[in-house]
């Protein structure tokens, strides 16, 4: 089974093949629990990639993070592979 820094390296790799502009949000001292792992901004909205191994599941905090995303405009995604990045952007062709 992949790890979550596997996973992450993975998206990564693909979103800078694709041109996607994005950064690792690396947690530490005085970041906010629960923000998400990967920022990008696609076509003018702000898309959030909360990384997770196939059997991880989203925290209390990250379920916070999550709808305060969505409720101002941006999309969140979890991801437990490239493929679902993949999907939930409509990049498949």
């Amino acid at each position: 089974m992949p790890t979550e820094k596997e996973i992450t390296k993975d998206i990564r790799s693909f979103l800078k093949l694709r041109g996607i502009c994005h950064y690792k949000q690396w947690q530490g001292l005085g970041s906010e629990k629960g923000i998400p792992d990967i920022i990008c901004i696609i076509n003018g909205i702000y898309t959030a990639i909360e990384v997770k191994a196939p059997k991880g599941k989203l925290s209390e905090h990250q379920i916070k993070w999550q709808n305060r995303i969505e409720e101002a405009g941006g999309k969140y995604i979890v991801a437990r592979s490239v493929l679902d990045v993949i999907r939930e952007l409509n990049l498949e062709s």
